[in-house]
């Protein structure tokens, strides 16, 4: 069904649930496909990525029932999933399965490919790969015809021209990666460079290479974005969705370049960032960083004309170093691809996926969801996070009433499919996962499910009728209890106790906006509530239980952590770091330290991992 186009311009004064078309009117959306504000603008990249393929392929859950492959694509598209042996022929189809797909925009749509095992179940301990089939109306193609399989363009490693990947078995090694905060224009190198670097060289050994890979948060900095580079978003995201998104109340997003954000940011949507110049608000720009983030095909061939702009003038400093960190954040592109497409990929979020401070306080979230700019902001950062990141940690938890209700919106129903849509992504609580690796592992969301005992005092980072769901996580995931359990935490829970001590002196003085005083010791209350959770009755079977405490970004302060305790716990404290004590927030942004930098030791001073066996690396 076509949308009824309103030529009529400037905004209407009644313009609630209406959509600026991008061809320069406004229209009241209704439910059906988006074909009334087509265009046909040219595509900002530099040029269509063969078959469609904007990014992927990424490998996301993967156990010995189910393999799970990410895509996205520029248009609609049937695709198809193969997994093989390694060692073996392209005859040998272990297991091999079709897509679920949602259209987000008029070009965008994301893809999730599941196999299942043509007999039994997907081997464990042995290398396997894996092949995806497109098929967007034509021949169907394989990663090799796309260029990714084989050649300068290959996403395998150690010789092999497809992305391999391995399931634990379960007397097998124990390596995983950690990987936190990622700025396109944060100084230093991207991490994944090292990620990169050590797949190449473990490629081929079950026994050494890492079997998995756990983010957790701050993927894109959703308010921190550089000068000039909001533009482009702005105009790749309304290519990729067809139309230039209204948040209620704003004037339209592309009239608000050059640093124009941060008033309607602040005073409409009552956000706090301190750096929200350029400050996403639209799911098309949202989903335009994510593309930027993990795949190269979406950005222009001139990448120092992101940076222009009267406000930074030709020539300038500013304008200089920002163009330098983007190249370098584009160089590193095929790695990142390279990593993500070659390891079982889980991610959580934290507050920069969305905005800095979110949810840091009772008050901030009731102002934000008070404002209905505030309230679709978070909700297309949510949307968004979704698509790119948290659908595929646990496909099972996003069914159909999600995903309509989501794509809905998004093809623009009108005003209650817009409110359907607010409501679902802040009343989600369904982002904590758990991974199917040995020992499981549980990613918890601190900040979605926080509770609060005052308006602006630091938060429980899990509320205590909240916790009763980790439980349940955890008996779902198949979890032996003799056998640790490790729990991650973007937050850190065992931090450094004298800048706790100074953060909680310092936000009494300045506000908590200021200090970013959010870690569970900021809530001595909430921080009780998750020991006792346990180490009393609430989830018997975890014993001994493991925390990982992974530390890298501003907020967690640069000390990477884990402790061992509980019933049967060998209670080790393990603090191991040789990054510079004073390693700057933007430096973590790219360089987060070499991926054998940051390993668990035993308080002796020797390589220890979990009860003994190989220990959990940190990228």
């Amino acid at each position: 069904m076509t949308h009824e186009v309103l030529r009529v311009w400037p905004r209407p004064a009644s313009a609630e649930g209406m959509t600026r078309c991008l061809r320069g009117g406004w229209r009241r959306g209704r439910a059906g496909a988006d074909r009334g504000c087509e265009t046909d603008r040219p595509a900002p990249f530099a040029a269509a990525p063969p078959g469609g393929l904007l990014a992927g392929p990424m490998l996301r859950r993967a156990d010995r029932e189910r393999v799970c492959v990410w895509i996205c694509t520029l248009g609609p598209a049937r695709p198809a999933l193969l997994v093989y042996r390694a060692s073996g022929g392209p005859g040998e189809v272990l297991g091999s399965g079709t897509a679920e797909s949602v259209r987000l925009g008029e070009r965008l749509y994301i893809h999730l490919l599941t196999a299942a095992p043509r007999a039994g179940r997907f081997p464990a301990g042995e290398l396997l790969s894996y092949d995806v089939e497109l098929d967007t109306g034509g021949a169907a193609l394989r990663l090799a015809d796309l260029g990714l399989s084989g050649g300068t363009g290959t996403l395998g490693y150690a010789g092999f021209p497809l992305p391999g990947f391995f399931l634990q078995a379960t007397d097998g090694p124990r390596h995983v990666l950690h990987g936190s905060c990622r700025k396109l224009h944060g100084s230093g190198e991207d991490a994944f460079w090292s990620a990169d670097e050590l797949l190449a060289n473990t490629g081929a050994d079950v026994a050494r290479r890492p079997a998995a890979l756990i983010l957790t948060g701050d993927q894109i900095y959703g308010d921190d974005v550089a000068p000039g580079l909001s533009v482009y978003l702005n105009r790749l995201g309304s290519y990729l969705t067809g139309r230039q998104e209204q948040i209620p109340g704003v004037p339209p997003p592309d009239t608000l370049s050059g640093g124009k954000r941060k008033q309607w940011i602040r005073d409409h949507a009552c956000f706090t960032s301190p750096h929200a110049a350029n400050h996403l608000m639209t799911f098309g720009e949202y989903a335009a960083l994510y593309l930027m983030a993990f795949s190269g095909s979406t950005w222009p061939a001139d990448v120092a004309g992101l940076t222009g702009g009267a406000w930074l003038g030709a020539g300038s400093t500013g304008r200089r170093g920002y163009a330098g960190e983007l190249a370098r954040a584009r160089a590193a592109l095929p790695a990142v691809r390279r990593v993500l497409a070659n390891m079982p990929t889980y991610m959580i979020f934290d507050d920069h996926d969305v905005t800095d401070d979110w949810n840091l306080t009772a008050r901030w979230r009731d102002r934000v969801h008070a404002s209905p700019a505030g309230r679709r902001i978070v909700a297309n950062a949510l949307a968004a996070y979704w698509a790119f990141q948290g659908w595929g940690n646990d496909p099972g938890q996003f069914g159909p009433d999600f995903t309509g209700t989501v794509a809905a919106h998004l093809a623009e129903g009108g005003q209650g499919a817009a409110a359907r849509f607010d409501g679902l992504l802040w009343g989600c609580g369904r982002w904590s996962f758990a991974c199917p690796t040995r020992p499981v592992t549980i990613c918890l969301d601190t900040r979605t499910q926080r509770a609060y005992d005052s308006p602006e005092g630091g938060a429980r980072l899990i509320g205590p009728a909240r916790l009763d769901r980790i439980a349940r996580l955890v008996e779902d995931s198949g979890h032996d209890k003799t056998r640790p359990l490790l729990l991650v935490s973007a937050t850190p829970v065992c931090g450094l106790e004298l800048a706790e001590r100074r953060q909680k002196f310092l936000a009494g003085k300045v506000g908590p906006y200021r200090i970013d005083f959010e870690s569970w010791h900021a809530n001595l209350h909430g921080l009780i509530d998750l020991m006792d959770f346990l180490t009393a009755s609430r989830v018997p079977q975890v014993q001994p239980f493991l925390f990982a405490v992974p530390a890298l970004g501003e907020v967690e302060r640069e000390a990477a952590s884990a402790v061992a305790g509980g019933a049967g716990g060998d209670g080790d404290q393990v603090v191991a770091d040789r990054r510079p004590a004073r390693f700057r927030e933007g430096q973590a942004g790219q360089r987060a330290g070499r991926a054998d930098q940051v390993v668990c030791h035993r308080r002796d001073g020797q390589p220890r991992g979990v009860r003994g066996e190989d220990p959990v690396d940190y990228l």
